[in-house]
């Protein structure tokens, strides 16, 4: 099975990605699944709602889909569509999927395009919070583990 963790600041394009690479893949008859811990952030009518108090619930359940889905091994492709821009956020992902022994690709958007994120993301993130972001991000690819799967910006 293969598995691309998507990393990037909030409007960077990763759920914009996971979405063509689904549709491509139903195209060719595959099947992919996507994890992303903005599903925790959707209410009753089905429209998203980010709610901070709801963060900790959604990053767990959207390890708890990885873990079943790496577990099963039933889908050709899964997406981790959430922001891991830190060693905290990208690692569990990263050895649930060596633990099973699928292949890892990780896909970075550059963060010195933080500024072009802050202007298209539909979080309401502030650009404060979209630049550290990015710093968090610079500073985990300087401290990338060398056992880790190698990273390739997509931007």
């Amino acid at each position: 099975m293969i598995i691309q963790i998507l990393v990037g600041p909030s409007g960077s394009g990763k759920s914009r990605h996971a979405a063509e690479m689904k549709a491509k893949a139903h195209r060719q008859g595959l099947k992919l699944a996507t994890c992303s811990t903005d599903d925790g952030m959707y209410n009753e009518e089905g429209e998203y709602e980010f709610h901070p108090s709801k963060l900790t619930a959604a990053h767990g359940g959207c390890v708890k889909k990885f873990i079943d889905l790496c577990q099963k091994g039933e889908m050709n492709t899964v997406i981790v569509d959430n922001t891991n821009c830190s060693i905290a956020e990208v690692a569990p992902y990263i050895a649930i999927a060596q633990a099973y022994e699928h292949k890892v690709y990780v896909l970075v958007w550059n963060p010195d395009n933080w500024k072009e994120y802050a202007e298209r993301n539909v979080h309401d993130a502030p650009r404060k919070t979209i630049y550290y972001m990015s710093r968090h991000l610079k500073q985990m690819l300087d401290e990338w583990k060398p056992w880790w799967p190698s990273w390739e910006f997509i931007n």
